[in-house]
């Protein structure tokens, strides 16, 4: 009896403990699952922008969300975000975005606006698929795109043919006219000569130009012209005197 009192007489106090401990268990289960989530959602990401690369901490859960908060804004229509915005951020996660460009571009004397991420003149012209070897280039091909664009004019090469003095001068040119290109052939334009084309247009693929040449001399040749010969009196002169008024 004494023993089995003994024994109730240590339960009581862990009956009116149990509350108290059900209270910590609870706190440190809400530390542990508050920690967890805290060290989830902490991230470090690389972020590379147009080639240049920095380390981020973030809470973001999206690569968009993490995109706004170090303040890189991005526009889908000209520009190249991978992962997507909309994509799940992991930790580890790289970053890339390229801002799009534009490029005022004339090829052969047509001109259109086009959009590029490329950072150099060289990749943009193999970007836009524009075949420019041995063409004549506005820019350095070396040269940086701003994220402002820029303006770009490409020449291709272009085989032309000038008929003249009996003769075919081929050349292969980026010449911009017709008239630089006939330069290159070392074929002298006179004044008086004639071509039958403009020569101030861009040359055409494999265009055949022909040029006459006009000669011409002055020449001074003396004839006698047959004339009649009229004779009228005078009472103004002398009898047997004859003066000429026009001369035949």
């Amino acid at each position: 009896m004494g023993a089995g009192q003994h024994t109730a007489g240590h339960r009581r106090p862990l009956r009116r403990n149990l509350p108290a401990l059900l209270l910590r268990a609870a706190v440190v289960l809400g530390l542990v699952i508050g920690t967890t989530a805290f060290v989830t959602s902490d991230k470090t990401v690389t972020i590379a922008v147009d080639g240049r690369t920095r380390d981020v901490r973030t809470f973001a859960g999206t690569v968009g969300d993490v995109l706004a908060s170090e303040g890189i804004p991005v526009d889908l229509e000209h520009d190249l975000v991978t992962p997507m915005p909309d994509a799940g951020l992991r930790d580890g996660e790289t970053v890339v975005v390229r801002f799009g460009r534009p490029v005022l571009l004339t090829v052969d004397g047509e001109t259109r606006t086009v959009w590029t991420t490329a950072r150099s003149v060289s990749e943009a012209l193999l970007v836009l698929g524009v075949r420019a070897e041995g063409a004549y280039v506005s820019a350095s091909r070396s040269k940086r795109i701003s994220r402002g664009g820029l303006e770009l004019d490409v020449r291709l090469p272009r085989h032309v043919t000038f008929l003249a003095d009996g003769k075919r001068h081929e050349v292969t040119t980026t010449a911009p006219t017709l008239r630089t290109a006939l330069a290159e052939t070392g074929v002298r334009l006179r004044k008086q000569d004639r071509i039958d084309t403009d020569l101030s247009a861009l040359p055409d693929p494999e265009q055949v130009v022909g040029v006459t040449r006009v000669d011409g001399k002055r020449v001074v040749q003396e004839k006698a012209i047959p004339f009649d010969t009229v004779r009228r009196s005078s009472n103004n002169l002398f009898v047997g005197t004859t003066k000429v008024v026009t001369k035949g």
